[in-house]
């Protein structure tokens, strides 16, 4: 492991490509609401990641206050398959 971009430990061997073996994705946010809709910190990093991942179950994760009623979505946000808080 190396330490990367972002003070992150990264491994130092091969990139691993194989999306579609990922059954779970636990994806955080800044707010959710109870439609599976995520409001993330406007970087993009989930919304270019999520296209990918078909097959794989979303699970939003956040604590209770970041529940909304509804959060503001685009035609190509990605609802998550459950959110627990």
């Amino acid at each position: 492991m190396t330490i990367g971009a972002y003070g992150i430990k990264e491994p130092t061997e091969g990139k691993f490509n194989n999306l579609k073996d990922i059954d779970l994705a636990i994806i955080p946010g800044v707010a959710f609401d109870r439609r599976g809709n995520r409001l993330g910190r406007g970087k993009g990093y989930y919304d270019r990641l999520l296209p990918f991942l078909v097959g794989t179950y979303k699970l939003g994760i956040c604590f209770p206050y970041q529940l909304l009623e509804s959060v503001p979505t685009e035609d190509f946000d990605i609802r998550m398959n459950e959110v627990i808080y």
